[in-house]
């Protein structure tokens, strides 16, 4: 993974099911991308939050997590876990996950749209990342596959000659490995900063995108964090594309 400051990405905010349709329905269960993020971010937590790739059905909550790791060491690197829960007749979530020697259980209401962001907390247990109870968000991350296109600018304040374009075309497995959604796709770039169509590829966990672009010679990428229904990812593009100026900003739309 590229140096990125990944988990100052991860603000309060992928995936077949219907948006609006409940994550209880007995019919052939799919495997749903799942955010679960810290209220108030700190990067004194041992663990900022977990993702995981997740199925759901009759109640039975099974998959894999990672957890997002702001404190290493002491805390273990992140490593793919296999996890299990329940989610009750009332929508009330309940996940054990293993974390570095311990166990977090994360717990939330779900509301009928798992699409939608909503309240809960998570605790660890023992290990070298145990916490206390913290609140989270938590929500089901709707496919990230589409164009998306943003205008990001390489100058604060914003200087309309350094403005440029970026277009994002992404095609997301609904196959996980592990916790992540692998996928490829293309990347170009117009205006202030020019990059001719070249191939992407990256994964999506918990609405997060970690995209690496190829260029001959330099190892350019950009990140991002969507919102649940996959509608936007507000980004960083990557410095090493263009320029010293580091971590462009910008918010991707799907097209």
């Amino acid at each position: 993974m590229h140096p990125g400051p990944r988990f100052l990405l991860l603000f309060p905010l992928a995936a077949l099911l219907a948006c609006g349709s409940s994550p209880t329905s007995s019919s052939a269960p799919t495997i749903e991308d799942w955010g679960i993020t810290a209220t108030n971010f700190s990067s004194t937590m041992p663990v900022s939050g977990l993702y995981g790739a997740l199925q759901i059905s009759n109640g039975v909550v099974t998959g894999n997590m990672e957890a997002m790791i702001t404190s290493d060491p002491p805390c273990a690197s992140e490593t793919s876990e296999v996890v299990n829960g329940t989610l009750t007749a009332g929508n009330t979530l309940t996940i054990s996950s293993p974390v570095a020697g311990g166990t977090a259980t994360i717990t939330a209401t779900l509301g009928a749209n798992p699409q939608a962001l909503v309240n809960g907390t998570y605790q660890i247990r023992g290990g070298s990342c145990a916490m206390p109870q913290t609140p989270m968000t938590v929500a089901q991350y709707a496919p990230v596959s589409g164009t998306y296109t943003g205008t990001f600018n390489a100058s604060t304040p914003p200087v309309p000659a350094s403005a440029f374009t970026v277009t994002v075309v992404i095609n997301q497995s609904s196959t996980p490995t592990g916790g992540k959604f692998p996928f490829t796709g293309t990347l170009t770039a117009t205006g202030w900063c020019s990059v001719s169509t070249t191939p992407v590829s990256g994964y999506v966990a918990g609405g997060f995108a970690d995209v690496y672009v190829v260029i001959s010679g330099i190892n350019p990428w950009f990140e991002g964090q969507s919102d649940p229904t996959g509608s936007t990812i507000s980004a960083l593009f990557g410095d090493t594309i263009c320029s010293s100026n580091p971590f462009i900003s910008g918010t991707l739309t799907r097209q």
